[in-house]
């Protein structure tokens, strides 16, 4: 059953993507598609959504499940990652109008899978927060920052003003899928651990979503330097033959 809805799925996304190359007003313009940067940002912040959003709930599930804090104590716990990363987005976003995307977005990735490993690597079953989870949080709420700021601007930093809210639509759409994905990973590979293998399944998990959101970041070579300019040239031709 779940192969056949495996099919089913790809023949439905492959039917979308058809029916949208040649659709006069279609939902997702594949000639986006053809500004590098809108299209390489797509792929960027679908990667790292999908550990970013895996490793949020995997932080909860341990301290609640693991360390046996209560929800209350884990969400206060987890707060410096966010107030990091907002620090982090506004200094970013400065440092990307000035320098490009792919110089924010570069570090933003590797810092998080950074956070993610030291996860995997310090973190144990007996309750060491100074010393052990609030550095990698620390880490990991700087990559959010920075990876977010710079792709959400990447995306369409580029796109003609006529093109901002689909492209804006798009790249919010990839995140989302991003994170759909990593969390359905994440149950997949938590499943239902005994206490005896509980900490090293997180550990496995840590590690596994660092792949995703450090290949993020070496994508981001890929940007090039991003420069706002008009490329109604380059989807004039697909508009017209639609």
């Amino acid at each position: 059953m779940r192969s056949v809805l495996i099919v089913a799925a790809a023949v439905v996304l492959a039917a979308f993507f058809l029916r949208s190359s040649r659709h006069p007003a279609p939902v997702i313009e594949l000639s986006l598609l053809r500004v590098r940067s809108f299209a390489v940002a797509n792929v960027g912040v679908f990667l790292f959504a999908l550990g970013f959003y895996a490793v949020l709930l995997a932080n909860i599930l341990f301290l609640t499940s693991v360390w046996g804090w209560s929800v209350l104590r884990a969400g206060i716990s987890v707060t410096p990652g966010p107030l990091m990363a907002a620090i982090s987005a506004a200094i970013g976003g400065r440092l990307a109008d000035r320098f490009g995307q792919r110089v924010i977005a570069v570090p933003g990735g590797l810092l998080f899978a950074a956070g993610c490993l030291v996860f995997a690597a310090s973190i144990g079953a007996t309750p060491h927060y100074a010393s052990e989870f609030l550095p990698a949080t620390i880490l990991t709420g700087a990559g959010v920052g920075l990876s977010f700021a710079a792709w959400g601007s990447a995306a369409v930093a580029e796109l003609p003003p006529s093109r901002f809210a689909t492209g804006s639509a798009i790249s919010s759409t990839s995140r989302q899928i991003g994170a759909v994905l990593g969390i359905a990973v994440l149950v997949a590979v938590l499943g239902t651990p005994g206490p005896e293998d509980a900490v090293s399944t997180f550990h496995t998990a840590w590690t596994l979503m660092a792949i995703p959101t450090a290949t993020a970041g070496l994508l981001a070579i890929g940007l090039g330097r991003v420069r706002a300019r008009d490329p109604e040239a380059v989807l004039a031709p697909a508009t017209a033959k639609a």
